[in-house]
């Protein structure tokens, strides 16, 4: 998120849209998810968990958290 909207760091419970985030850069952000995660990603996740910590919590919930935690680490991500 924080890369999308040009920033070096983004607060885990800052709220993308608020922080300057817009629908264009959501698909592009799902885009990102899909291939670093190697998961289906929908828009709508993003606009009903808008901070990185809201949307962590929801990719995990969904999908196989330990899974997640290896590709993040392997990208050199974190969630």
């Amino acid at each position: 998120m924080a890369a999308l909207l040009g920033r070096e760091r983004l607060a885990a419970d800052a709220d993308f849209f608020e922080s300057g985030g817009h629908s264009l850069l959501v698909i592009r952000l799902v885009a990102r998810i899909r291939k670093v995660f190697l998961i289906e990603v929908e828009p709508g996740l993003v606009f009903e968990h808008a901070s990185p910590q809201a949307l962590a919590r929801a990719l995990c919930a969904a999908g196989d958290a330990a899974a997640l935690e290896q590709l993040a680490a392997a990208q050199g991500a974190q969630i």
